[in-house]
């Protein structure tokens, strides 16, 4: 049995290696954002998240190793037809499994949780280093 148990675990932290991508931002995309005059969505700060204090989730440091991220990570949360605060809820309620620190749809930016600490959600290198 736990042999078993260590065989899930295992394929399931390189899953999420392989699912890694790189992506740089494109002049072209950067060029039509500027040309157009299009703002970005001003971002809402309330921070609903209490796993990154360490003395509510078992003394983890939540502090990035550099004082700040490193990369940006963007999860999609697969729910089609979801509202922004409705995956806001679902992911206050389970943070304790994980959480990421901001979400963002086409006209908002909500930040959940403080990004100049790390959140969890990605697998230990993309927490380590990421905002998500």
């Amino acid at each position: 049995m736990k042999r078993k148990v260590r065989t899930f675990i295992i394929i399931f932290l390189a899953s999420f290696c392989v699912g890694i991508n790189h992506i740089s931002a494109d002049s072209a995309v950067n060029n039509y954002i500027l040309n157009n005059n299009i703002a970005p969505a001003k971002e809402q700060i309330n921070y609903r998240i209490n796993m990154q204090d360490a003395s509510k989730n078992g003394g983890i440091n939540m502090n990035f190793s550099n004082g700040k991220p490193q990369l940006v990570i963007i999860h999609d949360v697969g729910v089609e037809n979801s509202k922004i605060d409705n995956e806001i809820n679902y992911m206050v309620r389970n943070q304790t499994s994980a959480f990421v620190h901001s979400f963002v749809d086409g006209s908002q930016l909500k930040t959940i949780a403080d990004t100049s600490k790390i959140a969890w959600g990605a697998g230990p290198f993309g927490n380590r280093y990421a905002g998500q």
